[in-house]
């Protein structure tokens, strides 16, 4: 779709807006599409999660403005302190956090580029039974000998180079 200028795109049948910038370049266009979540581990999906495709006139390839956007959220599962807005970054294969301003349902943050974003909230550090409890703050026993052994090896290295020395100063003299 062609957008224009300072224009608040709304999606349809939800609470999702982009405002865009006022100096954004005439003859731009907008594709929005609900993106499937990936690479969410150590996440939960809080909310919405789109992919913004943003065509710019020639000349304008690079243009980076500030828009602003606002996703929705489940605000029947999730507390406002719990999500956040996340960016994909496709280089890194990770989302990273953004924040964002949370109101009645919604959270707002100011952008500068679009490609994917979501709504989501970090999962509690759950113990799979795998490991060992270290709830108490003791660290695990995980310490070798091997430090003591070259401890030992030097300083016998150290009293034999000593012991050479002196013996052949006595035979000097």
């Amino acid at each position: 779709m062609s957008v224009a200028p300072g224009q608040t795109i709304v999606i349809e049948g939800s609470k999702v807006k982009i405002g865009l910038p006022v100096d954004l370049p005439n003859g731009t266009k907008l594709l929005i599409k609900e993106a499937s979540p990936i690479h969410t581990d150590g996440f939960k999906i809080a909310g919405d999660i789109y992919q913004f495709d943003f065509e710019f006139p020639e000349g304008y390839e690079d243009y980076r403005g500030d828009y602003s956007l606002t996703l929705e959220y489940e605000t029947s599962k999730f507390s406002k302190e719990e999500v956040a807005i996340y960016y994909y970054n496709e280089e890194l294969e990770q989302w990273e956090h953004i924040g964002g301003e949370v109101t009645d349902g919604t959270i707002t943050v100011t952008v500068e580029h679009f490609s994917t974003y979501g709504v989501l909230a970090e999962a509690e550090q759950a113990s799979t039974g795998g490991g060992t409890d270290h709830s108490n703050n003791e660290l695990p026993s995980t310490a070798t000998n091997t430090f003591n052994w070259i401890i030992t090896s030097l300083l016998f290295l150290l009293l034999g180079s000593i012991i050479l020395i002196l013996n052949r100063k006595s035979k000097k003299s």
